[in-house]
């Protein structure tokens, strides 16, 4: 059986929650979240003994994500060559393309 007394009470106390916080319904920060971001660094500088920052990382939902920021930054712009090996990531083609 679904437990509907706790999933009303989750989803009750959520909306609360997010009526009072305006950050909610805000665009996320485009590097990922901070908090993480800044604990990845710390991480990092101890295990690779070198400074991270975390504006020198991001975060990602996932490769498309990732590889469209990637092709954003790294490709010239139309007309520009991209070569990619043949079995390749299946949407890749077409995210250099809207690059």
């Amino acid at each position: 059986t679904v437990p509907t007394k706790i999933l009303k009470d989750a989803i009750e106390g959520g909306c609360e929650a997010a009526m009072k916080d305006w950050c909610m319904y805000q665009y996320a920060n485009t590097q990922g979240p901070l908090v993480f971001r800044q604990e990845l660094a710390k991480m990092l500088s101890t295990y690779y003994g070198a400074a991270v920052r975390p504006d020198q990382l991001a975060v990602s939902s996932g490769i498309s994500s990732s590889l469209s920021i990637l092709a954003k930054g790294i490709v010239g712009g139309p007309g520009s060559l991209v070569l990619v090996e043949e079995n390749t990531y299946f949407l890749a083609g077409k995210i250099f393309e809207e690059a």
